[in-house]
C-alpha cells in the first residue's frame, strides 16, 4: 500500500465508496491499520453483507495473541464491512473464536457494540435490533433459520458464519447446516476438515476481498473450505490460503458477499460528498495498486478505468 496520509483516507471506503464515507484508523501498538471495509446499508434499500471464515480460529483470543496485528486488522475489517462504522454487532454463539476478550476489547476499543448471547432467537424482528449478526456452531443454522437470515441480509443486515467448528460431527454435516443460507448469496462451504496440524499461521494470497485488506496471514486449524458459487458474480470475492507447505492447492479461507463497486456516490474516496481534486489526489497515489482503495471497479487494479469513473462522477454527489 502507498503512503497516502491516513487523515485523507480516513472517511473512504471500499468497495461502496460514499456509502456511509468512513473508513476506520485502528492503532495496534504503534501501528497505524487503515482499515477498508464494505458496502454500508444507509445509500439504498436493501443489500447486506455477508462473510463466511472457514475456520473458528481467525478472531480467537489465540489468534490475537499469535498474530495480534493480522487479527485486529481482519476483525475490524469485518466489522466495518457488516456493520458499518461503530454499528452494533450481535454474537450469537458460545463458541471460543467469537467469545474471546481480545476480540471483544478490539471492537469496543473501535466503538462498536458488542453483545454475546447465544440466546436471542432467530426471528427478523429480534436480529434487526442489531447491525450484524456473527455465528460459529449451531445457532442460526439449517433450512428454517436460513430464511430468516436471508431476510435480514435482503434487509440491510450483516452476518458472519465461521465454520470448522466441528459441532455438527463433520465437515459436510457443516456445510449441509450452513449452506441453505449461504449459497443463495453466492458463497458456500465445502468439506473435508483440511489435514494440517491445528493452529497454524497460514498465508493469504493477495487479492480484492476487502475484508483481508491489509491482512498477510490467518490463523487456521481443521476448518473446510469457502468457496464462491460463481466467479462471474461481481457481488462476491474469496481470499485463497496458501497451504503448500501441507502439499494442498491454495484454496478459499474467507468468502464474502455484497460488494458493490461505486457505491452512490462513485469517485466520492474522501466521503466528503464531493467529487474534486482530493479524491483525484488519492486515487492517483494509488495507480497501479490492486486496491481496494480506488478500485472503483471492483477488477483487482486500480487504473484507467477507475480514474475514468471518477472523473465521470466530477462535482457534488
Amino acid at each position: 500500500m502507498s503512503s497516502v496520509p491516513v487523515s485523507a483516507l480516513a472517511a473512504s471506503r471500499r468497495p461502496c465508496l460514499g456509502r456511509r464515507g468512513s473508513a476506520v484508523a485502528a492503532l495496534v501498538g504503534s501501528i497505524a491499520l487503515l482499515i477498508a471495509a464494505g458496502p454500508d446499508r444507509g445509500c439504498e434499500a436493501g443489500g447486506g453483507t455477508v462473510v463466511a471464515f472457514g475456520d473458528e480460529w481467525l478472531l480467537s483470543d489465540h489468534a490475537f495473541a499469535t498474530l495480534p496485528e493480522q487479527a485486529a486488522t481482519l476483525a475490524l475489517n469485518v466489522a466495518e464491512f457488516l456493520a458499518g462504522p461503530g454499528g452494533s454487532i450481535l454474537v450469537c454463539s458460545t463458541n471460543f473464536g467469537l467469545t474471546g476478550s481480545a476480540l471483544a476489547s478490539a471492537m469496543a476499543t473501535a466503538g462498536y457494540g458488542w453483545t454475546v448471547d447465544s440466546s436471542v432467537p432467530i426471528s427478523l424482528e429480534a436480529l434487526q435490533g442489531f447491525d450484524a449478526v456473527y455465528f460459529a456452531g449451531v445457532e442460526g443454522s439449517g433450512a428454517a433459520n436460513a430464511a430468516v437470515l436471508a431476510a435480514y441480509v435482503a434487509a440491510g443486515g450483516g452476518v458472519l458464519v465461521c465454520a470448522g467448528t466441528a459441532a455438527f460431527g463433520s465437515a459436510p454435516a457443516e456445510a449441509e447446516a450452513w449452506n441453505p443460507f449461504l449459497v443463495p448469496q453466492g458463497l458456500e462451504f465445502v468439506g473435508p476438515w483440511f489435514p494440517v496440524e491445528a493452529t497454524v499461521p497460514v498465508p493469504l494470497f493477495p487479492g480484492p476481498n476487502p475484508v483481508t485488506f491489509g491482512v498477510s496471514t490467518i490463523l487456521w486449524g481443521f476448518g473446510q473450505a469457502v468457496f464462491e458459487t460463481s466467479f462471474d458474480n461481481p457481488a462476491t470475492s474469496s481470499s485463497l490460503g496458501d497451504f503448500a507447505a501441507w502439499g494442498l492447492f491454495p484454496t478459499g479461507v474467507i468468502g464474502v458477499a455484497g460488494i458493490l463497486c461505486g457505491g452512490a456516490c462513485p469517485g466520492d474516496l474522501d466521503g466528503n460528498g464531493i467529487v474534486d481534486g482530493a479524491d483525484l489526489g488519492i486515487l492517483l497515489g494509488v495507480f497501479g495498486e490492486s486496491g481496494p482503495l480506488g478500485d472503483l471497479t471492483c477488477d483487482g487494479v486500480v487504473d484507467g478505468a477507475d480514474l475514468g469513473i471518477l472523473l465521470g462522477a466530477w462535482g457534488p454527489c
